[in-house]
C-alpha cells in the first residue's frame, strides 16, 4: 500500500484531444516505478493467444519508456519480448529479447508486434500465449488488443483506430 501512495497507478486523462479519445498517462522519472503492469499480480496469468500485440501508443518526447511482453512458449517457458528508447540495439538471450524502438517526433503509433514470428525469427521457439504486459513510464496508452488478425489503419478496430487523413496507402515499416 505504502508503493501505491509514492507511485499511483496511472489514471485515464479526461481526453487526449489531438486523437479525441480517452487514454492513459503513464509519467515518473524511474521508469521501473511508474508503470501498469497486467495484470496486476505476477502470480496471474492472461492466457491471450492471439499472435499479434497491438499498441496504441505516443511516447514522450525525451523521455524513456519500455514495454514489456511477457510469453509462454512450448515446453512451458517463458520469455520477455522488450521495446524501449533506451535500447540502442537489439541484443537476445534465451529467455529475453530486447528491441531498440526509434522515433524521431512524438507521435500517436499503432505498435503492432507479431509474437509468432518474432519468437520463431530470433529464438527458434513457439508463441503459446501472451502472460502479462509491464508498460513503463513516459508515454500516453490509448489500447492494448491482441489479435490472430493483423490491423492497418484501415482495417483496425474503432478501439486502435486514430482520427487521420485518407492520404495515400498504407505502408508498414
Amino acid at each position: 500500500r505504502e508503493r501505491e501512495r509514492d507511485h499511483p497507478p496511472a489514471q485515464p486523462d479526461p481526453q487526449d484531444q489531438s486523437i479525441r479519445s480517452k487514454v492513459y498517462a503513464i509519467s515518473g522519472a524511474i521508469p521501473d516505478a511508474s508503470y501498469i503492469q497486467l495484470p496486476k499480480s505476477l502470480s496471474q496469468n492472461l492466457c491471450l493467444v492471439g499472435r499479434y500485440v497491438h499498441v496504441a501508443l505516443c511516447v514522450q518526447p525525451g523521455k524513456i519508456f519500455m514495454l514489456h511482453c511477457d510469453v509462454a512458449v512450448e515446453g512451458g517457458l517463458a520469455v520477455r519480448v522488450s521495446i524501449s528508447n533506451m535500447y540502442k540495439e537489439f541484443k537476445a538471450a534465451s529467455t529475453w529479447l530486447q528491441f531498440p524502438f526509434v522515433q524521431e517526433h512524438c507521435r500517436w503509433t499503432l505498435l503492432a508486434l507479431d509474437m509468432h514470428a518474432i519468437l520463431s525469427t530470433y529464438l527458434n521457439k513457439t508463441f503459446v500465449g501472451l502472460k502479462g504486459l509491464r508498460l513503463c513510464a513516459a508515454m500516453l496508452v490509448k489500447n492494448i488488443i491482441t489479435s490472430p488478425t493483423l490491423f492497418t489503419p484501415n482495417s483496425c478496430p474503432r478501439e486502435l483506430a486514430f482520427p487521420r487523413a485518407r492520404v495515400g496507402a498504407f505502408e508498414p515499416q
